[in-house]
């Protein structure tokens, strides 16, 4: 059996453990990895998958997959994605093979910018604009009917004349029926909901 004090002094030896490991190690004692420049870890012969080296010039670690050596900060290999929004294309930059291209400009459209300074009736081929309103006299938009579902345009009151949303053969639902920009930089969304009906949204008036 183990007496009291045994038992006292069991308890104060793992509080003295769990106090000394709770503190903070020092630098040296900390786990660090094997540094070595670019052109040496090329020249490690027979690597294991899974083997971890800091490389200081570029401050970056770097795993072995198994085949190749490859860069863990997070890029793709040493590449830098980016999109050019002007001619729709993703390219990925790599200094060894710079260049690379992926042309996306069937697939990415980005909104144009159609500006309108009288009553205008809108078409199919509208869907996607941001209409940009510069009349100083009222405008109104109208939606005729057949226009397809999806059909959608956003819609800023750029001068000082209202824009009024009409529907010729179509139905407008706004739940305040407010169907008016509300004034000057108002700015107002349409989709077409379902077949000639159309759900309007925005900074509106009656």
């Amino acid at each position: 059996m183990i007496d009291k004090k045994s038992c006292v002094s069991l308890f104060l030896l793992l509080l003295f453990s769990a106090i000394t490991y709770a503190q903070v190690p020092a630098g040296e004692e900390l786990l660090g990895l094997h540094q070595i420049s670019t052109a040496d870890h090329l020249n490690i012969t027979n690597p294991i998958e899974g083997s971890l080296l800091y490389n200081p010039a570029d401050k970056k670690i770097y795993l072995y997959n198994g085949s190749n050596w490859v860069d863990t900060s997070g890029s793709a290999s040493g590449n830098d994605l980016s999109f050019n929004s002007n001619e729709g294309k993703i390219s990925l930059s790599n200094p060894n093979t710079p260049g690379n291209e992926v042309d996306i400009s069937n697939y990415v459209r980005l909104a144009p910018i159609k500006e309108v300074n009288a009553n205008y009736i809108l078409q199919a081929t509208d869907t996607g604009q941001v209409f940009r309103v510069t009349s100083s006299s009222d405008i109104t938009l109208t939606f005729p009917s057949g226009l397809p579902v999806g059909f959608h345009i956003s819609v800023y009151q750029y001068g000082t004349g209202t824009v009024t949303f009409s529907g010729s053969g179509a139905t407008i639902y706004n739940r305040s029926n407010r169907f008016k920009t509300a004034g000057q930089h108002a700015g107002a969304g349409i989709v077409c909901t379902s077949a000639n009906e159309f759900h309007l949204v925005g900074d509106l008036k009656k």
